[in-house]
C-alpha cells in the first residue's frame, strides 16, 4: 500500500535496503537519498549513512535519513534512492524513480470552517453595529500532534468584492490529535457600512513561517455571513388646526 508521512520539519525516514552477494565480513557503506518526484527536484540536504560488516552474504540493512522539512512539500511524493560503496566505489544503485516501494507521499493537511455570529450555534446573520464579532470554527486534517499551528483569518466581502483587510484573527494551537476542530474570534468588526452584505471569512494555517493549508472560498456558504438591513417604517399625520 502507499506510505504516508507526516508535513512536518522533523521528519525521520527508515529505509530498508536489501542486499546480495556481498563479501561477508568486509567494510560496506550504504547511502539513502531523496529525490522529490512532484517537482522532480533533488533534496541535496538529507541523505542518510550507514556503515555495516554483513555477517551474511544475504540480508537487510535499515538506513534513517533524518530531519527532513516537508513543511513545503504537502502532498508530494519523495523517492529514496540508495548507493552501495565499498573502500569508497559504488558497488551498485538502486535509484528507480517509479518504484512504489520506494516512495513515501507527504501528508496534505485540509482545512474547512464555519462562520456564525454565535459563539454556540450556527448564526449566518450578523448585526449591522461598530464593533461584531465573527467566530470562524475551523476543521483541521492530519495535522502533527503536539507542533504548534497558528490559523489567521481575515474577511472578504463579497458583494463589493474587495478585502476588510483591518478585520483579521488569530489563533495559536497545538493539536492533540492530526484531526479536530478550533475556534478562531474576530473582533472589533465594523459593519456599519456593509448592510445587507455577505462577508466571507478566508482562512491561512501555517507551521512556522509556511503556510500549508487555506481556505479561500467566495462562494462557500458555509464561510459567509450575511449583515443585517437596518429598516424604518413611518407614518405621516397632517394637522388640521380647524377640526
Amino acid at each position: 500500500g502507499e506510505h504516508i508521512v507526516d508535513c512536518t520539519d522533523d521528519l525521520t525516514i527508515q529505509d530498508t535496503v536489501s542486499y546480495k552477494n556481498l563479501v561477508v565480513g568486509n567494510t560496506y557503506v550504504m547511502i539513502a537519498g531523496l529525490y522529490d518526484a512532484t517537482a522532480k527536484e533533488w533534496i541535496g540536504d538529507n541523505v542518510g549513512t550507514k556503515t555495516f560488516t554483513p555477517a551474511t552474504s544475504d540480508g537487510e540493512v535499515v538506513v534513517e535519513i533524518k530531519n527532513i522539512d516537508t513543511t513545503s512539500r504537502a502532498g508530494h511524493k519523495l523517492v529514496v534512492v540508495e548507493t552501495l560503496k565499498a573502500s569508497n566505489t559504488i558497488i551498485t544503485e538502486h535509484n528507480d524513480l517509479e518504484d512504489t516501494n520506494q516512495t513515501v507521499t507527504v501528508k496534505q493537511p485540509k482545512i474547512n470552517t464555519v462562520a456564525s455570529a454565535s459563539a454556540d450555534s450556527d448564526v449566518k446573520l450578523v448585526d449591522c453595529y461598530d464593533s461584531i464579532t465573527i467566530y470562524d470554527t475551523v476543521a483541521f486534517t492530519d495535522l502533527v500532534p503536539g507542533k504548534e499551528y497558528t490559523i489567521t483569518a481575515s474577511l472578504w466581502d463579497a458583494t463589493d468584492d474587495k478585502s476588510l483587510g483591518k478585520s483579521v484573527g488569530t489563533k495559536t494551537f497545538k493539536p492533540e490529535s492530526a484531526n479536530g476542530k478550533v475556534v478562531v474570534e474576530i473582533t472589533d468588526v465594523d459593519t456599519h457600512a456593509l448592510a445587507n452584505h455577505k462577508i466571507v471569512v478566508f482562512e491561512t494555517l501555517n507551521y512556522k513561517d509556511t503556510t500549508i493549508a487555506t481556505h479561500e472560498d467566495k462562494n462557500d456558504t458555509d464561510q459567509t455571513v450575511t449583515v443585517k438591513q437596518p429598516k424604518i417604517a413611518t407614518k405621516a399625520y397632517g394637522s388640521d388646526k380647524n377640526k
